[in-house]
């Protein structure tokens, strides 16, 4: 009865364990978790900035309007104060609706 399918063995357990963590490396998103105090301005930005690209696909579910959307991807290419200040001022107009 070594190795049945449906009775729990040593071996079937490893076997399933092997196997999903290969289905997990396979299809999840790697987060990497950082303290913010460590590091530097630079560092802190381009994080910033890669949290961003990341919410993207959400923000466009969230939001209707498509032009907030090309909004923050002009900030995430030009990476200045004024398109800054526009972003957040299409990001509070479109919460408040």
């Amino acid at each position: 009865m070594e190795n049945v399918p449906g009775i729990k063995t040593d071996f079937n357990n490893a076997i399933l364990s092997e196997f999903l963590q290969r289905l997990k490396a396979k299809f999840s998103l790697g987060v990497a978790r950082y303290n913010i105090q460590e590091l530097s301005d630079d560092e802190n930005r381009n994080n910033a900035i890669n949290d961003l690209k990341m919410a993207v696909p959400k923000l466009k579910l969230i939001s209707k309007d498509d032009s907030l959307v090309e909004d923050v991807e002009k900030f995430i290419q030009l990476k200045n104060k004024e398109q800054f200040n526009i972003l957040v001022n299409r990001l509070r107009k479109d919460l408040y609706k």
